[in-house]
């Protein structure tokens, strides 16, 4: 399936038309990876987001005998989008479960689209938005969860 194509399928860009995701298909590059690989390292340096395409990944916070999974995602997911906003280091560790094949987005590729067309940025940052408050929502679930055990 084509990228702009599969961006349609992909929450943070559903509410894009066809040009608007002709245009953010531009900024992407593809990325395959094998069953394994570490992606991302918790307190690392980024500045990409990740959408799974095709694949799995798992991700982790802590080392050694702190390491936790806190989730499995699966495509149409995305991840690293702390580091494509502000730059600051990652925060967890994901692994591919399975040869993968994702579509990257890039801080600066991103501001650059974002800055020569408002339509794109208006919508882009409310599914934005929205994908953080459920994943914030979901981590306070958590937090009532574990502190219950």
């Amino acid at each position: 399936m084509e990228n702009t194509e599969y961006l349609r399928t992909v929450f943070l860009f559903r509410e894009l038309t066809a040009m608007e995701l002709v245009q953010v298909n531009k900024v992407l590059r593809t990325k395959r990876v094998p069953k394994g690989t570490e992606l991302l390292r918790e307190g690392e340096g980024g500045e990409d987001m990740f959408i799974i395409k095709k694949g799995a990944v798992d991700i982790y916070k802590g080392e050694g005998l702190s390491k936790r999974k806190i989730a499995h995602l699966l495509p149409g997911s995305h991840f690293g989008e702390i580091a494509l906003i502000e730059g600051g280091p990652r925060t967890a560790t994901v692994v591919a479960l399975e040869d993968s094949e994702l579509l990257t987005l890039n801080r600066k590729d991103l501001e650059g689209l974002l800055s020569q067309n408002e339509h794109i940025a208006l919508k882009f940052y409310k599914a934005f938005t929205k994908a953080l408050c459920d994943r914030l929502r979901q981590s306070n679930d958590n937090l009532i969860v574990a502190h219950a055990l």
